[in-house]
């Protein structure tokens, strides 16, 4: 899939890797991605009972969501908390034409991947559309 969003990307091919992203990222969070260190999520918000196990970031999207049912609000709170977007792309992502771009997206993969260290760039881009100065440089050859 991601050979064919650098290749050619169209609209269908973007959305739908922004969706099997985020449903990709809410899987992650019920399998022991936190186990292994890789997704942290942000400081959990404890219960009011000391007792009491702290919320995750998975019961807290449920909690919030649970009475709309299923929804795309769900994933964005979620990837939200997990630390994978911000609050503003939370808002950017929901609104009904939003399309994840490539770049967001191979971003999203790398922060889902624990942001590894990218070695031996390139000195030229093997892409038109980014440049060796651009932030997402090092991402995207990560992504190749």
């Amino acid at each position: 899939m991601l050979r064919q969003l650098f290749t050619r990307p169209t609209k269908r091919a973007i959305q739908a890797g922004g969706t099997v992203l985020l449903a990709g990222a809410m899987v992650c969070g019920s399998v022991p991605a936190y186990a292994i260190g890789s997704v942290k999520p942000h400081q959990a918000t404890p219960i009011a009972q000391p007792n009491e196990p702290a919320v995750t970031c998975s019961d807290r999207a449920d909690y919030e969501y649970e009475s709309s049912g299923p929804s795309r609000k769900l994933v964005f709170e979620w990837a939200q908390c997990a630390g994978l977007i911000t609050e503003y792309q939370k808002h950017v992502l929901f609104k009904n034409d939003s399309v994840v771009s490539r770049g967001q997206f191979v971003e999203y993969l790398y922060r889902l991947s624990g942001s590894p260290e990218v070695k031996n760039l390139p000195a030229q881009s093997p892409y038109g559309d980014i440049k060796t100065d651009d932030p997402r440089f090092p991402v995207v050859m990560w992504a190749r």
